[in-house]
């Protein structure tokens, strides 16, 4: 089994778990439970702060939304934080890639068979 943590190289931090909730038998609605950390971000809102960051420019702030995100589990952060340290990093990259892979990315599966065939 692939430690993700490793792969990326940070400690992880660890979040109460969220999920919906039926408030009454009766109105069927669902509703959600106040988020454990009102002020941390979500996997995918940092990995689309992270898309927005190289949208612009910013490769740093795009590096770090990726690895927050990918700490959190985020398969597309771990591979975009690959892509980006890949020229820099090739081994971390390849180890990137192959936590996104076992993730279920097919990109990163493609980009670990083509550095692993180089």
């Amino acid at each position: 089994e692939l430690n993700i943590m490793a792969a990326i190289g940070r400690t992880t931090e660890s979040i109460g778990s969220t999920g919906s909730s039926v408030t009454s038998s009766s109105s069927r609605r669902r509703t959600r439970p106040p988020h454990p950390h009102p002020h941390k971000e979500t996997p995918v809102a940092m990995f689309n702060a992270g898309v927005a960051a190289l949208k612009a420019g910013d490769q740093e702030t795009a590096k770090n939304k990726f690895e927050a995100a990918a700490r959190k589990g985020h398969p597309k952060s771990v591979h975009n934080l690959g892509l980006l340290i890949e020229k820099d990093e090739p081994a971390r990259a390849v180890e990137l890639y192959r936590a996104a892979a076992a993730l279920g990315m097919v990109e990163a599966q493609f980009a670990l068979g083509s550095r692993l065939q180089a």
